[in-house]
């Protein structure tokens, strides 16, 4: 397979949002981004928020770092198979909702269960914050509508991920240069000496 670069400093897109559009442009429908935690905060936020394009598009991602894993599932489901952590893995598994409302939320096999539940990003509806996984049982987190961001130790073992939409013909235009919109942000300049 070959590599390609392609450098574009200068545009809308997040650098990863722009790996990720060519990839799936390359017909790439699965992507583990090392790295994607940790470091600046702004740009892991933006990478969530790059797993959310995903899911909604029918794709799936998975940010690595800082000993984490996390993913985004749409419509969908995510189910580990049993495993015994050790006190060094952690056992941590949080679950939030990306959408407005994410409906018929279950996490079966974990310490603490939901059934068709609903969760909403404001977590006025509860939370799924700092669940645990049991020795020896396999787990399954779904959502059967909405965006559900969930975060694992790096150590568990993957998970198989499922989903019921069908992958969207792409991921939206390739940026190349600034918009409109940014080419009108003029720098400020710094006060002078006085």
């Amino acid at each position: 397979m070959a590599v390609s670069f392609v450098c574009r400093p200068k545009k809308d897109d997040t650098d990863m949002q722009a790996a990720l559009k060519l990839g799936w442009a390359r017909s790439f429908r699965r992507f583990t981004i090392l790295g994607g935690l940790g470091g600046r905060i702004d740009h892991s936020i933006a990478n969530v928020a790059c797993l959310c394009l995903l899911a909604q598009s029918g794709g799936h991602g998975v940010l690595v770092g800082d000993g984490l894993a996390l993913t985004v599932i749409r419509d969908g489901r995510l189910d580990f198979p049993a495993w015994w952590p050790s006190p060094e893995d952690g056992r941590m598994v949080s679950v939030f909702s990306a959408s407005d409302i994410s409906r018929e939320v279950s996490e079966t096999g974990l310490k603490y269960g939901l059934e068709r539940a609903e969760l909403d990003q404001g977590m006025s509806c509860g939370s799924g914050v700092s669940n645990e996984f049991l020795d020896g049982h396999p787990a399954r987190i779904e959502v059967g509508q909405g965006s559900l961001i969930v975060s694992y130790p790096l150590s568990a073992p993957r998970p198989s991920w499922h989903t019921s939409l069908e992958p969207a013909g792409n991921l939206g235009p390739l940026d190349t240069s600034p918009s409109a919109r940014l080419n009108r942000i003029r720098p400020v300049e710094p006060p002078g000496d006085a």
